[in-house]
């Protein structure tokens, strides 16, 4: 994966295009994105991931499997939108399950240390 993963709508993206056989089980979808007080918020992810409004909703939905799987990836963003938003601290956990065990996972904490409370 590139270094380039910035948030969990960025992972999406990128499974969705390298595995793109392979479910994506995840907290989200982009409903919220397409009510008025979403606009806000879908603009600042577009112009962070230099993509269109459409390709986001859609890598965000991806994360929408509900079916069984042998295989699948499993995507939770801790903390993540508000932290994202405010340029401070959010995480990312992603992990690859084959046939019920986890084959990889992977954490990402973004830490901004100026804006920690203290």
């Amino acid at each position: 994966m590139s270094a380039r993963v910035l948030s969990g709508r960025e992972v999406a993206r990128t499974l969705m295009e390298e595995f793109a056989d392979d479910p994506l089980i995840g907290e989200e979808d982009a409903s919220a994105l397409r009510q008025p007080d979403g606009e806000r918020f879908l603009a600042a992810v577009c112009s962070e991931l230099e993509s269109s409004p459409e390709d986001v909703m859609r890598w965000i939905d991806h994360g929408g499997a509900s079916e069984f799987s042998p295989r699948f990836w499993t995507l939770d963003p801790v903390d993540g939108t508000k932290g994202f938003l405010r340029g401070q601290q959010y995480a990312i956990a992603l992990a690859l399950v084959v046939d019920g065990k986890v084959s990889v996972a992977a954490a990402r904490v973004m830490w901004d240390a100026k804006n920690r409370a203290s």
